[in-house]
């Protein structure tokens, strides 16, 4: 996945193991950026939850003809 994404500027590469470690990768300007232990918010996360209830649901309307 690193020879990938410094081969090809703008892609943004994750490397999920077995063990639940996840990390990401891009490259900028020339270099190899990586960020490893990625945390992951599931649904079932209160955090998760509070972000989401902030948002209003709008009903979306159509006229029909």
């Amino acid at each position: 996945m690193m020879r990938y994404c410094f081969a090809h500027p703008g892609t943004l590469g994750f490397v999920i193991s077995r063990d639940g470690e996840i990390r990401a990768m891009t490259r900028v300007q020339g270099r190899l950026v990586m960020w490893e232990n990625l945390a992951v918010l599931s649904v079932s996360n209160p955090i998760f939850k509070k972000r989401r209830s902030r948002r209003v649901a709008r009903p979306s309307v159509r006229n029909q003809p």
